[in-house]
């Protein structure tokens, strides 16, 4: 039996327009923490490689890879074409004027193959992470050349403090990795992933029931956490 949901943490900073502040706003009770329980740090790279794609699978990657190549101010590869693993990236490489050539649906099993039929036989470049889990590599043929350019440091935060919380909204493998680190799940509790990815951590880390959104965007997680907490009125 569900109990009415009081307290909602999501892994990731709740901006001002975000669509979660319009659940607070329907449901009084509810409140709403969101914070990473990651930090990053910027890793230099002093050139950007002669690629025919860049491929981006976070936002993170796309802020740190430009931010240091900006300030390189030595421009990037002649009719380079831009890739973003989903919408949420795509947007976010967008505000740095580069509309992406290729957006995936958000999911490797689905964005991988159809990535991998546009680029065979060319030069990959994959800005990301120190601890990248490179989830599109698998996908591209041996014809395709990958190259990994290492932008930033994702590690996780050595302590943090959240509260006992109803519904936990885990935005990355990391993130869900260090939360059940320190906190233990409660029969209570429902746990919505970003991702397949992120539902398969928790699997592992002994999550048994997990929830995943239509799709890994913002405004998709906030629907399935409205469903979510509308069945929790209704069961009390």
């Amino acid at each position: 039996m569900l109990t009415y949901m009081k307290r909602l943490f999501i892994s990731r900073k709740v901006a001002p327009e975000s669509v979660f502040h319009s659940l607070a706003a329907q449901f009084p009770e509810l409140e709403i923490q969101g914070e990473s329980l990651l930090e990053f740090s910027p890793i230099a790279f002093d050139a950007v490689p002669d690629a025919d794609w860049i491929f981006f699978t976070s936002s993170n990657a796309v802020r740190f890879f430009f931010s240091r190549a900006g300030a390189l101010q030595t421009g990037f590869p002649e009719n380079v074409r831009w890739a973003a693993l989903g919408e949420g990236t795509a947007q976010t490489l967008a505000s740095f004027g580069k509309e992406p050539d290729f957006t995936g649906n958000g999911h490797p099993d689905h964005a991988g193959p159809a990535f991998a039929a546009q680029c065979i036989g060319q030069r990959v470049l994959f800005p990301q992470a120190e601890q990248s889990r490179k989830s599109i590599h698998p996908y591209l043929g041996p014809k395709t050349m990958i190259m990994d350019l290492t932008v930033y440091a994702n590690r996780i935060r050595p302590s943090f403090c959240i509260p006992e919380s109803d519904l936990l909204i885990l935005t990355s493998p990391m993130n869900a990795k260090a939360f059940f680190s320190v906190y233990p799940v409660k029969a209570h509790q429902r746990v919505i992933a970003i991702g397949e990815s992120t539902r398969k951590e928790l699997i592992r880390l002994g999550v048994h029931q997990v929830f995943l959104p239509a799709k890994p965007s913002e405004s998709a997680l906030a629907q399935l956490a409205w469903d979510l907490l509308n069945q929790s009125i209704a069961a009390t």
